[in-house]
């Protein structure tokens, strides 16, 4: 997507140490791929179209606060200088917002609204719900009917999850 918006690198890549030990420690728990194979292995989760959309359902939110709160530990980590050259120091979203404050180059594009336009239609923006409307009707319908909630803690959305798709392929298939 970087590259079709403006057809330059404007970034740096690399190892960050802050990302990795956010990842290590835990604090991205919810991005845990062994959280989800676990409903694999014991027979929650066999990849259809339901599974898929009970999953969007319930852990959307968790995973986008999830993501969030990465976004917001990168966006004010400190980058320590460093020997290499063109390599600023300081943290991103300074670096990003006030470039001449480092004394770095603004990076800056200018991006086509056509080309926005294109981007939008293929992205989902913020859209904290499953792909298929009336799947996601079933589903509040389930979830009032049987009082259950969406739940903050990632083991209580996976209960909820258990929950809700037993009730749901109860209501499709009997």
């Amino acid at each position: 997507m970087h590259n079709f918006l403006t057809n330059t690198q404007s970034f740096i890549f690399g190892p960050s140490r802050i990302v990795l030990a956010a990842i290590t420690y835990g604090m991205l728990p919810i991005l845990d791929s062994f959280f989800f194979g676990l409903l694999k292995e014991t027979g929650y989760f066999e990849g259809d179209t339901i599974d898929k959309n009970i999953i969007q359902f319930v852990f959307m939110s968790i995973l986008q606060e999830d993501i969030d709160q990465a976004v917001t530990v990168w966006n004010n980590h400190c980058i320590c200088p460093s020997k290499k050259q063109n390599v600023p120091s300081g943290r991103p979203c300074v670096l990003y917002t006030m470039p001449l404050l480092y004394g770095t180059q603004d990076y800056v594009t200018n991006v086509d609204p056509d080309t926005i336009i294109v981007c939008k239609d293929k992205c989902w923006l913020n859209q904290n719900k499953p792909s298929d409307p009336e799947l996601q009707e079933l589903f509040q319908i389930l979830m009032e009917e049987n009082n259950l909630e969406i739940m903050r803690s990632p083991e209580d959305a996976l209960n909820t999850y258990k929950s809700l798709r037993r009730l749901a392929l109860q209501a499709l298939y009997s």
